[in-house]
C-alpha cells in the first residue's frame, strides 16, 4: 500500500510540474503555431520575435513581426510589425465573431513590389488568404464574412512605405510616412479598412499605388472615418 501511494504522489508531483512547463511554454508553443499557420496560408517566411496571449483577459500582444517576400522578390521584408497589440471581445469569439475593441498597430516598415508582369506581392498576398478564407469557408459551411464584427479603436503607427517596380524601375518610390499614434473610431467592415489605407496614401502623395488590383476596391465605406484625431500614448 505504501509503494502504491508513493507512486501515486510521484505521478501528482509530475503532473504539477508538466502543468507548470506548459504554462510556461504556452506562449512559444502558440508562437511557433502562429508561425507555421501563415507560412501555410501565404508561402512566405514569417518570424514572430514574441507572442503573448493573456489568460485572466482578453489580450494578445505581437512583438516584432516580419513577414518576407518571397525569394524571387528578393526576400525582403513585406511587413515589419514591431507591435501589434490586441484587445477583443470575448463574448463575441464564443459566438464566432471577431470584435475588437483596442487595436494597436505600429508599422516599421513595407515593402511592396511590382513583379514583371505588373503584380504586387501585396495583391498576391491579398488574393492568396482570400483563396484560403473561402476554401476554409467551403469546409466548413460558415459565411466567413458574417464573423468580423468592427474595431471600435484602431490606434496606428506608420514608418516607411517602400514601392520597388522590377517591371519600371522608374516608378520606384519611398515615402517616411512619420505617422505617430493616430485614432480612427468605429471601424465596422473590411472595406473601411481599405478605405483608411487609400486614404493614407492620398494625404502622403503615394499616388502610384491608386491603381491596384480588385482586391484593393472601395465599396460601402463608413463616413466615421473621417472623424480621426492624432493622440500621444
Amino acid at each position: 500500500m505504501k509503494f502504491i501511494a508513493r507512486w501515486i504522489f510521484r505521478l501528482l508531483i509530475l503532473g504539477v510540474v508538466l502543468l507548470v512547463a506548459l504554462f510556461l511554454l504556452k506562449d512559444s508553443l502558440l508562437k511557433a503555431l502562429v508561425e507555421n499557420r501563415v507560412r501555410q496560408a501565404t508561402g512566405m517566411e514569417v518570424k514572430i520575435g514574441r507572442l503573448e496571449v493573456a489568460i485572466d483577459r482578453p489580450v494578445v500582444q505581437i512583438e516584432n513581426f516580419v513577414l518576407y517576400n518571397t525569394a524571387e522578390l528578393g526576400g525582403s521584408p513585406l511587413l515589419d510589425i514591431p507591435e501589434l497589440h490586441i484587445e477583443y471581445d470575448w463574448d463575441a469569439l464564443r459566438n464566432q465573431e471577431l470584435h475588437i475593441k483596442l487595436l494597436r498597430l505600429h508599422l516599421r516598415e513595407m515593402n511592396l513590389i511590382e513583379d514583371n508582369k505588373g503584380q504586387t506581392n501585396l495583391s498576391v498576398l491579398i488574393n492568396q488568404l482570400g483563396s484560403v478564407s473561402q476554401a476554409q469557408g467551403a469546409t466548413n459551411k460558415v459565411d466567413s464574412s458574417k464573423k468580423f464584427r468592427g474595431i471600435d479603436t484602431l490606434n496606428y503607427s506608420l514608418g516607411t512605405l517602400r514601392f520597388v517596380s522590377l517591371k519600371d524601375p522608374r516608378r520606384n518610390q519611398e515615402l517616411k510616412l512619420n505617422i505617430k499614434n493616430e485614432t480612427v473610431q468605429n471601424i465596422r467592415t473590411e472595406q473601411d479598412i481599405m478605405f483608411l489605407l487609400l486614404k493614407v496614401m492620398l494625404r502622403h502623395g503615394l499616388t502610384i499605388l491608386l491603381s491596384p488590383p480588385r482586391a484593393l476596391e472601395v465599396r460601402g465605406t463608413n463616413s466615421n472615418l473621417f472623424q480621426e484625431k492624432a493622440t500621444q500614448r
